[in-house]
């Protein structure tokens, strides 16, 4: 592909990649276009044909993969300000961050941090931060105990309970203040178990 196409694609990430202290990667990648993109690039706002013409110019290869979904993007009521385009968002620079992140189901804890560049679909919940004390909070069982008394139950499956861990949800989970020694042999222990898990992902994958 050409360097201005891969420029425009970002790692994606769906729920069920999201595991206990890793994600998995499947290779999968989101077309990053944002509302506004193509207008800025051609110095304003242009007729669909024109501006199709200078997409196509400037990411040829994604334009070549975008236009056999044409009719149905058009369609679509989300889109920007072209078809092509991404609804506008206002945390897109968000993904960009060091994050946590976490899927919108799940019957275990599967908190983790994420690297910046990498997007997540609507199954899945981000907090942009280094903080690796909030990331140890999170993963424990005391703060799962927690969750299982302010999430909404989803279903019981394989013998535990799923819980919808969304915003309206999480939001509401009592964060301790935990003194600066705490903070860092918990934050020291999370950052551990983090590297030793995406070590063990690498070596399955191999």
């Amino acid at each position: 592909q050409d360097a201005a196409s891969r420029e425009a694609l970002k790692p994606f990430l769906r729920g069920e990649d999201l595991r206990p202290w890793y994600q998995e990667d499947e290779g999968r990648w989101l077309i990053l276009i944002p509302s506004g993109w193509t207008a800025s690039r051609i110095g304003g706002k242009a007729d669909e044909v024109r501006a199709w013409g200078e997409f196509n110019d400037r990411l040829p290869a994604i334009a070549e993969y975008l236009q056999p979904f044409r009719e149905t993007a058009v369609k679509r009521q989300d889109k920007g300000e072209y078809w092509w385009e991404l609804r506008s968002c206002a945390y897109y620079g968000a993904f960009e961050e060091h994050k946590i992140v976490w899927p919108d189901i799940a019957k275990i804890p599967r908190f983790s941090f994420a690297e910046p560049g990498v997007y997540l679909g609507n199954t899945g919940y981000i907090i942009p931060t280094q903080d690796a004390y909030l990331l140890g909070f999170l993963q424990s069982h005391a703060t799962w105990l927690s969750i299982s008394k302010i999430c909404l139950h989803n279903k019981f499956r394989g013998g535990l309970w799923e819980y919808r861990l969304i915003y309206q949800f999480l939001s509401r989970l009592p964060i301790p203040d935990a003194p600066p020694t705490e903070r860092e042999a918990i934050g020291k222990l999370a950052m551990d178990i983090t590297q030793r898990a995406r070590a063990r992902y690498a070596l399955h994958r191999q």
